[in-house]
C-alpha cells in the first residue's frame, strides 16, 4: 500500500515547482494527480508527465477513485495533488491516511479575496478549510518548502 506524504491543494496540479521542490523535499516516489478533467484527458496528463522527474511516475485518477487507486499502489510514497479545497476534504472523507495538507496555490476568480500572494479564498473554501481542521488535519499555508509555513489560525481568526 502506497504511503501519502503530502496532500496538496494547488489549482495547477503538476507543475515545475511542484516535481522539483516538493518531491524532493518530503521524499515522494511517485505523483497521483486526483482531478476529474486530468484523468480523461490524456494531452493534459502528458503536459504534467514532462515534469515528472526522471525516475519518478505520475498517476491520473478521477477524484472518486483516488483514495481507493492510492492504497493499491505499490510500496510507494505518494504526493498527491488535488485542485480545491473542496477535493482534498473529499479525499480525507474517503479514508486517505495524511496527517496534514499543504496549502500551495489557489489562484484568484470572482468572489476570491486574497489571502497570499498565491492564495485567494471565498468563504466556501474557508469553511471547507474548518471541516479538514476539525477531522483532525492539520492546514500548513505555503508556497515553497523552504518558505515558513502559516497555519490556518494565523489566516483566518
Amino acid at each position: 500500500m502506497a504511503k501519502t506524504v503530502l496532500l496538496r491543494i494547488d489549482d495547477r496540479l503538476l507543475h515545475g515547482q511542484v516535481a522539483r521542490n516538493w518531491m524532493k523535499q518530503v521524499g515522494a516516489d511517485v505523483i497521483v494527480v486526483a482531478n476529474d478533467l486530468v484523468s480523461e484527458d490524456e494531452k493534459q496528463q502528458h503536459l504534467m508527465d514532462l515534469v515528472t522527474p526522471m525516475g519518478s511516475k505520475s498517476y491520473f485518477f478521477g477524484l472518486s477513485e483516488a483514495s481507493t487507486k492510492i492504497k493499491d499502489l505499490e510500496e510507494e510514497d505518494a504526493l498527491v495533488l488535488v485542485e480545491s479545497p473542496a477535493d482534498a476534504l473529499k479525499l480525507i472523507e474517503d479514508g486517505i491516511e495524511i496527517d496534514s495538507v499543504n496549502v500551495g496555490n489557489i489562484h484568484q476568480t470572482s468572489g476570491k479575496e486574497k489571502v497570499n500572494e498565491s492564495i485567494f479564498v471565498d468563504q466556501n473554501d474557508i469553511d471547507t478549510f474548518k471541516k479538514i481542521e476539525a477531522s483532525g488535519k492539520k492546514l500548513d499555508f505555503r508556497t515553497l518548502p523552504n518558505d515558513q509555513a502559516i497555519d490556518f489560525d494565523q489566516l483566518f481568526k
